[in-house]
């Protein structure tokens, strides 16, 4: 009879399983992170494999939170900056240095760019906007951007890896 019982058992394990498939498959994004969540409380190792199956089948990435508009934002290329290659990048590292700067000095670790936008720095460190940007304020932020960059970056990644990782 116990025998009986385990073939059975398989039997249905095996008719199950790509009913379970199927129902993965059809899952929505929301009710996939439910499952999974539902799936790491009761420590149901399999179910969770199988979830996460299905998401990279999917090429989800939902565990890490939503990042806001705020956190996207770059310079916007336009005016000087776009006129000539190697610009849009330069003011680009420029920015991302000084927000680098603000968030260690403030010891911050969300995300940079929701600290100021590009025009908010330019005129924080420099006292004009990208309007405003021409070849000699292009020069500033030029030689600001290669006399910080590198020093600004080494530093960052430490203190990020200090005081921000085992909170994000």
């Amino acid at each position: 009879m116990k025998k009986f019982m385990n073939i059975l058992l398989a039997g249905v394990v095996l008719i199950a399983s790509p009913l379970h498939a199927e129902n993965l498959q059809n899952a929505t994004p929301d009710q996939l992170q439910q499952a999974a969540i539902e799936a790491v409380n009761e420590n149901d190792r399999n179910e969770l494999m199988d979830i996460m199956r299905e998401m990279q089948r999917r090429e989800m990435h939902f565990f890490r939170a939503p990042r806001s508009a705020l956190c996207e934002r770059e310079p916007e290329k336009v005016g000087y900056i776009a006129e000539r290659f190697g610009r849009f990048g330069t003011a680009r590292q420029a920015y991302f240095t000084y927000l680098r700067e603000t968030a260690m000095r403030d010891g911050v670790c969300s995300c940079l760019m929701g600290q100021m936008s590009f025009d908010e720095f330019l005129t924080e460190k420099f006292g004009f906007v990208q309007a405003d940007l021409d070849e000699e304020n292009y020069i500033l932020l030029r030689d600001y951007r290669q006399e910080r960059q590198y020093d600004v970056a080494d530093e960052y990644r430490s203190f990020y890896a200090t005081n921000c990782r085992k909170n994000n």
